[in-house]
């Protein structure tokens, strides 16, 4: 049987399956290879409290006091699904960008401290989902209808740096969001039991999501930078006023996570969610020297249609 980080507790994952417009597909899903960054900002409390779906969750808080909010930024090379017949299903490239509160069953006490590996596990520290843009429209599906998940379909336009790695989200030229991190400092070995709660209806979601990589870390608030638009997908950033500084941030070297099926929690509100109906998100990468690549040129129309573009016994 699979080994899995210590506290992650889902069941046996031999056994689970998830469902999808009559396609029934094996989990966990395997997310092998991500470039990914991340930030986490000061956000108010008193928002934070107000906003949460359930009594069931508490705002992770800082040392001052303040909630706090993730906001992630990643490019999948390489998605596949193993369906219940068992051939592979391998999605197109994409870009996805996960805004969130991080919350806790239980109080875990103050951040930083509240990260440590033992009180995360024992009190199920997690981020709440609040926008989750992605460029793969049937990602932005399968997210919302076998998970629960707040995607929705945006452009995205990366940028990648040594000094800087940057995202811009739009929908239809109007800003969601930028965050933009500044790596620097030490590799070290990551490794986390992380929980995503989602609300999109009268029941709390939870999911176990155990990542792993390699990672850059840095304190401060000039280790990132976010800016937050006006698009309704932004409407709870803006209402949680979140810093536009960090408290801190993680520059990912290696990263990869699994994804197991959702379990119910305890009743709740839900949160108002954004959705689209787009069939198609741009999907750019700036490197230094070499300028910007289109993603999808050379992908025909069809599969950037379907999205599962390989398939395999």
């Amino acid at each position: 049987m699979r080994t899995r980080p210590i506290g992650v507790d889902v069941g046996n994952p031999r056994s689970e399956f998830g469902d999808f417009e009559g396609t029934r597909f094996l989990l966990p899903f395997h997310w092998p290879d991500l470039d990914a960054y991340m930030a986490v900002f000061r956000a108010s409390m008193q928002a934070a409290r107000q906003m949460l779906p359930s009594d069931g969750l508490v705002p992770v808080r800082w040392l001052d006091g303040s909630a706090l909010v993730v906001v992630e930024a990643a490019r999948a090379n390489l998605f596949a699904a193993r369906l219940e017949g068992g051939e592979v299903r391998q999605a197109a490239p994409f870009g996805m960008v996960h805004a969130a509160l991080l919350v806790a069953r239980s109080d875990p006490g103050p951040a930083p401290m509240a990260f440590s590996r033992r009180r995360s596990a024992r009190h199920r520290l997690g981020a709440l989902q609040l926008a989750f843009p992605i460029t793969s429209p049937i990602g932005a599906a399968v997210g919302k209808v076998a998970f629960g998940e707040a995607k929705f379909v945006a452009d995205m336009s990366f940028v990648e740096g040594t000094s800087e790695r940057s995202v811009t989200v739009t929908e239809d030229g109007e800003l969601v969001l930028r965050l933009a991190v500044m790596p620097r400092g030490p590799v070290t070995r990551y490794s986390a039991d992380v929980w995503l709660y989602m609300a999109p209806g009268d029941e709390l979601l939870s999911m176990a999501a155990p990542a792993k990589g390699y990672r850059q870390f840095r304190l401060g608030r000039r280790a990132a930078s976010l800016d937050v638009g006006d698009h309704p997908a932004a409407a709870s950033l803006r209402a949680l006023a979140v810093d536009r500084r960090p408290v801190m941030s993680m520059n990912f070297l290696q990263y990869a996570f699994d994804q197991y099926a959702v379990e119910p929690v305890a009743p709740c509100r839900p949160l108002a969610y954004y959705s689209n109906a787009a069939e198609r998100a741009a999907y750019t990468v700036e490197y230094e020297g070499l300028g910007v690549i289109d993603v999808h040129t050379g992908l025909s129309d069809a599969l950037l249609r379907d999205e599962l573009i390989h398939t395999q016994p």
